[in-house]
């Protein structure tokens, strides 16, 4: 899917709050590697 100039903004923003998700799902899984080892 290739994003219109217009939707760039929107885009952005979306990709960033996607990779904040993959951070706090990264973090979470490493906690939870510590508590069980998998």
């Amino acid at each position: 899917m290739v994003p219109i100039i217009d939707d760039l903004p929107d885009f952005y923003k979306e990709l960033a709050s996607i990779l904040v998700d993959i951070d706090k799902l990264k973090l979470t899984l490493g906690k939870l590697n510590g508590i069980l080892p998998i």
